[in-house]
């Protein structure tokens, strides 16, 4: 029988709304350790493969950074829709 516990947290981040850094915070300060964070983030960038950066991108960094948090993505797009180009 298994010992450890992994929350896995699942997020979709539409397009067109923007992201309260304060509720991301949040999230991670009430997940149980040890944790998985997976989702669809819809933000741009290089550290996940992008060409460029967004807001969102650079919002997404930041969350990165500040909580030390891992990318363990290798880069590929996961899906690529004409009018959003994400």
């Amino acid at each position: 029988m298994f010992s450890n516990l992994v929350t896995i947290c699942t997020l979709y981040l539409p397009p067109s709304t923007s992201v309260d850094e304060r509720d991301l915070n949040r999230l991670v300060d009430e997940l149980p350790t040890p944790f998985i964070i997976l989702g669809d983030f819809n933000g741009h960038s290089p550290l996940w493969g992008s060409k460029n950066t967004n807001l969102r991108g650079r919002q997404i960094e930041e969350f990165v950074n500040t909580h030390s948090l891992c990318l363990l993505n290798n880069g590929e797009d996961t899906y690529f829709h004409q009018r959003s180009r994400t």
